[in-house]
């Protein structure tokens, strides 16, 4: 994940809070040996509540609402970058591309989970990455149409919505 989104940090805290966000949803990522929370802006309420209710089972889940005193005080504390934590921000980059080998895998993916009127394989059209409630998705634009993925313990897992 380090890899797709960016650190969090009080420029870009500052940057958030000019662009009116001012609400952020903390969740603990999966990572390597130090604890990882990421960092999630919303400008509207109703949808930082629905990503805290989407990591129920998260024990390090945290909504902030910059208008409390006391939780904009502890935001500008993990902007700060304490030291044994990493912290990022739940935004995807704007130069990430998915390389050629998770290509492959991704197209492998699909293959079950297109339904054809022949036997003539989907032309690949675009693929995209997002972040939804803290899970990266990949999304893969075939001819005959559009395909999500969220990447799970080495496997895509295909995403109905």
């Amino acid at each position: 994940m380090e890899d797709i989104v960016p650190n969090f940090d009080n420029d870009t805290l500052s940057l958030l809070l000019k662009k009116g966000y001012k609400y952020f949803v903390r969740q603990q990522v999966n990572s390597s040996s130090i604890k990882t929370f990421l960092f999630t802006p919303y400008t509207q309420w109703v949808f930082a509540q629905q990503h805290y209710t989407y990591i129920a089972s998260d024990r390090y889940k945290y909504l902030y609402n910059v208008d409390n005193s006391f939780e904009m005080e502890n935001l500008l504390k993990a902007a700060n970058k304490p030291d044994g934590f990493k912290i990022l921000l739940g935004i995807i980059k704007k130069d990430v591309t998915i390389s050629t080998e998770l290509q492959q895998k991704l197209i492998q993916s699909i293959q079950p989970k297109i339904v054809l009127p022949s036997i003539v394989p989907p032309k690949i059209i675009s693929f995209a990455i997002n972040l939804h409630f803290g899970e990266i998705i990949y999304e893969v634009q075939t001819s005959v149409g559009k395909v999500k993925f969220k990447y799970k313990d080495g496997q895509f897992i295909h995403v109905v919505k």
